[in-house]
């Protein structure tokens, strides 16, 4: 069946959100490696990684429903019933509750231990943070084999 114009903008949106989402998770991942200068900038830093994640990750998880949503509604033999679009669906819903339930409270009490000078904590936080990230990222790319393979079918 062939693919609609208002089809193929809607997979081109939600490829570009998968993109900022991806892109996030590894800009952050790899910028974490990254020592600063000193606890301040460190906390600053923090800061600006739980403001990355609010903005950039949920105007990512806003776009990926949209567009899915769209996709199925606007026909081509999709269906919400798929369960590549089931796995789509769950894996945004966790990057969201990951993203406000434990990125940005987590990017506040690392920069609340660097203020603080507790090494340790701050070391905590960050390798849990980076640990949750790592899994997260991996749960895209799983969630973007099961949308570009189709597993599953399309649907009853």
């Amino acid at each position: 069946m062939g693919q609609t114009a208002a089809h193929n903008l809607l997979l081109v949106v939600h490829v570009l959100a998968v993109a900022m989402w991806l892109g996030t998770n590894i800009a952050l991942g790899v910028a974490a490696a990254r020592p600063s200068p000193n606890a301040e900038t460190e906390a600053w830093w923090a800061e600006t990684k739980g403001f990355i994640a609010a903005t950039v990750k949920n105007t990512a998880f806003l776009l990926l429903l949209l567009s899915g949503i769209g996709m199925i509604v606007e026909g081509n033999g999709i269906k919400f019933s798929a369960p590549f679009v089931s796995v789509g669906f769950l894996v945004v819903i966790v990057g969201g509750a990951l993203t406000g339930a434990v990125f940005m409270p987590g990017a506040r009490k690392l920069a609340e231990a660097h203020r603080g000078g507790d090494k340790e904590a701050a070391a905590r936080e960050s390798g849990r943070l980076g640990m949750i990230g790592a899994a997260e990222t991996l749960l895209v790319v799983v969630a973007l084999l099961f949308m570009v393979f189709q597993w599953g079918g399309l649907g009853s």
